[in-house]
């Protein structure tokens, strides 16, 4: 591949920063005008297409990247060897399309269709081949067919082990996920005496995208077997036995409260300490006091929030600081019923004030006003989510929340605790109005319908012509995506 061009770079930038239609706007423009100047056949159109695919990915259009990434694979030059290489990766990132939306046929065809290419120009024993076997393996994990997941994984390893690839890092996890499936009880990471530490570190990164909650025994097991294999390797206190730690408390808590959590947490939150890491150590305390609550051992949590906010202090990090305090604020409301926990939260906006972050104040002072609230507090409860609310996206959950505090206490109803769908609507209405380009429309009306789906009609500022009627619908179903997805915490 060749690299990536200047206007692909700054596409990524706008996505980052959350201007996701104009970051499809640069790439349809770029793409228009390599078109223009290399014309429909030539490996440069082709690349172009693969970059637009992968921004339209990056927002979520999975199907529309599909569309753009079949028009980069039927682009041929057969002379140039750089367009076939490069239409080999295209081949193989559609089939992983394919299998991300779950029509596993066409991905298998797809990624059949890569590995006969692959290996009539690279052979079965090239890391190029290898490339191919890879995708095929996890198509057959997403199937759960998970023989023949095994068989090409194996195949697979066995191909970048012989050639010292660094790409191994991803297959050593795939292939340990494939033997826990099938109660295989061979050890998944032998033989890692030799290998270097950046692979370990990229075997460590892939691994951590593979842990999911559906799957969560799973997850434990493959951690297990990977803490054991590099125990014998590196010290207790090194940071990659830390970083499966970290893993090893998420996957505990999604199976639930237990003894073998707090254990983990305490051994991750005292080898932090002693290499003094104290935000990383701040955030184990947290959480381990959270997971003492969990089991309702309240003396134990209250004394580890007593720590993690020392810890926070000591690092004079206000940022640190307001976030230990807003969660020992919150437990000594919803664990210990404790008026205690107004003093935390106060604090919480207080250091949050000193920072320049937006979204930690934000959330503080929707905190504190719901803690006003319900404590019949109302007039300082309003103005604090007030605040609050002008500081947070539409999107955030703590915007849904003390949103539909705010409507209770201007209504006179109930707390807010309750049924948010006003305040949802209310804060899709806001990401819309915010999404769509301005001058193209002055309002949206947002309900739920009988049946329970979402309604929006628009008010438009004037009769529209076919590029802004484009416009909007691009805009409108952006704005979903983005709100879906923010809702469910992605970034």
């Amino acid at each position: 591949m060749t690299q990536n061009s200047i206007p692909f770079q700054q596409a990524v930038q706008l996505l980052r920063s959350g201007e996701t239609l104009a970051a499809e706007d640069t790439m349809q423009s770029h793409v228009q005008a390599v078109r223009s100047q290399y014309g429909d056949v030539s490996g440069e159109h082709a690349v172009a297409l693969h970059e637009l695919a992968s921004i339209l990915h990056g927002m979520d259009r999975t199907d529309d990247a599909v569309q753009t990434l079949k028009m980069a694979v039927e682009i041929q030059v057969p002379d140039d060897e750089q367009v076939t290489r490069n239409r080999l990766t295209f081949l193989m990132e559609l089939g992983s399309l394919y299998s991300q939306t779950q029509r596993l046929d066409e991905a298998e065809d797809t990624l059949r269709q890569s590995l006969e290419l692959r290996e009539a120009f690279y052979g079965q024993q090239h890391a190029g081949y290898a490339f191919g076997l890879e995708p095929l393996a996890v198509l057959k994990m997403r199937a759960e067919q998970w023989q023949e997941a095994r068989e090409l994984i194996e195949q697979t390893i066995d191909i970048f082990w012989a050639d010292g690839h660094p790409r191994i890092a991803s297959a050593f996890p795939y292939r340990a996920w494939i033997l826990k499936q099938l109660n295989d009880p061979q050890p998944a990471f032998d033989g890692l005496e030799d290998v270097p530490d950046e692979i370990i570190a990229d075997m460590i990164q892939q691994l951590g995208q593979l842990l999911n909650q559906q799957q969560a025994a799973c997850s434990q097991a493959v951690i297990d077997d990977l803490i054991k294999a590099l125990e014998q390797r590196y010290p207790a206190e090194h940071n990659f036995l830390l970083q499966l730690q970290g893993f090893q408390a998420m996957v505990q808590r999604w199976i639930g409260p237990s003894e073998g959590r707090v254990e983990s947490l305490e051994k991750l939150s005292q080898a932090l300490l002693d290499q003094q890491r104290l935000p990383e150590a701040v955030d184990a305390l947290i959480g381990l006091a959270e997971a003492f609550d969990a089991l309702h051992d309240r003396q134990s949590a209250e004394t580890t929030f007593h720590r993690a906010l020392h810890y926070a202090h000591q690092s004079e990090d206000p940022r640190l600081v307001s976030t230990a305090s807003r969660n020992f604020g919150l437990f000594y409301d919803q664990s210990l019923g404790s008026e205690e926990a107004e003093i935390y939260l106060r604090q919480a906006v207080e250091a949050a004030e000193a920072t320049d972050d937006i979204q930690l104040l934000g959330t503080g002072l929707i905190a504190l006003g719901i803690y006003l609230q319900h404590k019949a507090q109302t007039e300082e409860a309003e103005q604090h989510l007030e605040r609050g609310l002008r500081l947070l996206p539409p999107a955030d959950f703590n915007y849904i929340c003390g949103s539909s505090h705010l409507q209770a206490i201007q209504s006179g109803g109930s707390c807010g605790c309750g049924d948010t769908t006003e305040a949802y609507l209310a804060a899709l209405r806001n990401h819309i109005l915010e999404t769509v380009p301005e001058g193209l429309i002055n309002d949206a009306k947002v309900s739920q319908g009988d049946d329970g789906q979402i309604q929006v009609e628009l008010d438009f500022d004037h009769e529209l012509d076919e590029q802004e009627s484009e416009q909007v619908r691009r805009a409108m179903q952006q704005a979903h995506l983005d709100f879906q997805r923010k809702m469910k915490g992605e970034s």
